[in-house]
């Protein structure tokens, strides 16, 4: 493997297939997808979820901790 290592550095790589321009075309343009696959109603619908997830937990931690007493 290394015997020939002087040799191959002489000689010039054999070159690749050249660039595809249509790579570099829409390079600068940004693309107006649905985000993580979702729609915005779908989207819409797991940052409620998240929400309440926040809420009620917050509320139960509060309990928790005796900062604030359920009405019972």
């Amino acid at each position: 493997m290394l015997d020939d290592l002087r040799n191959s550095a002489e000689s010039a790589f054999i070159e690749e297939d050249p660039l595809d321009n249509a790579l570099f075309e829409n390079a600068g343009k940004s693309q107006k997808g649905p985000l993580l696959g979702m729609t915005a109603p779908q989207r819409f619908i797991i940052a409620l979820f998240v929400f309440l997830m926040v809420a009620i937990l917050g509320v139960f931690v509060l309990i928790v901790f005796q900062k604030v007493y359920p009405p019972i």
